[in-house]
């Protein structure tokens, strides 16, 4: 009689660590395969869309928040915060000088999207996204092309057009896209 095998998760190993005051990052890691996986990130803000979603967030962003606080790993960090970029106190729009874009990647393999916002003029700029950036890992950057959508002015009026975009075209829950947030503003601390 043969013995039968099973793959176990014993060794299996969960990271779990401060990004910024509002977000904690999780990874994983399989002894079996020995790669380390960027799983997710646990984000204290109500972006997330519909109340359940918002609610469990942030009780999870709580949960690891105080195991991290019990073993002093939580600092203030308001102060590694990146710097956000002043915006112009001006109250009329100059059409000329654009501030960025708002863009959608296409797969040209398998037709899934991925919708964004930049602020840089830059031609060869496809995306940033956790899932999309390991599709072009997998699929190779010629296999994604970029169109840009919608024109920007100022920050605030760009984090809202990439909102709109991304909600109107249900990027989130659409099995199609890639898009894992609702999107808006994106500035993160600087990583050690």
């Amino acid at each position: 009689m043969t013995k039968k095998t099973t793959k176990t998760l014993s060794g299996l190993k969960l990271n779990f660590y401060q990004w910024t005051e509002n977000q904690i990052r999780v990874t994983i890691q399989n002894p079996h395969e020995g790669k380390k996986a960027h799983i997710t990130s646990v984000e204290h803000k109500d972006l997330h869309h519909g109340v359940d979603k918002a609610r469990t967030h942030n009780n999870l962003f709580g949960f690891f928040k105080e195991v991290l606080e019990a073993n002093d790993k939580w600092k203030n960090m308001e102060t590694k915060l990146g710097k956000k970029r002043k915006d112009s106190d001006r109250t009329e729009i100059d059409v000329d000088n654009k501030y960025g874009f708002i863009y959608i990647t296409t797969n040209l393999v398998n037709e899934m999207k991925y919708i964004g916002k930049h602020s840089r003029n830059d031609d060869t700029y496809l995306g940033s996204g956790v899932r999309f950036r390991e599709a072009i890992a997998e699929f190779g950057e010629e296999q994604f092309e970029r169109e840009i959508i919608a024109y920007a002015y100022t920050h605030e009026q760009l984090c809202e057009l990439e909102k709109v975009y991304i909600d109107t075209l249900q990027a989130v829950t659409d099995p199609m896209f890639y898009n894992l947030a609702p999107g808006g503003d994106g500035w993160y601390a600087m990583k050690n």
